[in-house]
């Protein structure tokens, strides 16, 4: 049975930072002040010998991502006390989310 396309996707996005000489997993779970989330790709890098953590989106849908996703990963970050949320859409964002 062939892999779903946003399985593909997240495999394809963590391989991405994985070129870059970053740590990538998918479907990782992480623990939060507030609960537990499973991230599509939770990225590991360091940098001036720091450790990071960027929480990664992505988002294989046919219609464009809105505002409240962007909010949901922003919450997530926070409670996870992640450096960098990331998200990536195939199919781009609702007009008027960035300003």
């Amino acid at each position: 049975m062939p892999k779903p396309a946003w399985k593909t996707y997240q495999e394809e996005a963590a391989a991405l930072f994985c070129s870059l000489g970053m740590d990538a997993s998918t479907s990782e779970v992480l623990e939060g002040a507030r609960g537990k989330h499973e991230i599509d790709v939770a990225v590991r890098t360091r940098r001036a010998g720091i450790g990071q953590l960027w929480v990664v989106e992505c988002k294989y849908w046919k219609r464009r991502v809105g505002k409240d996703r962007v909010l949901v990963l922003a919450e997530v970050v926070a409670d996870l006390g992640a450096d960098r949320g990331l998200l990536l859409s195939e199919s781009g964002f609702q007009a008027g989310l960035f300003v």
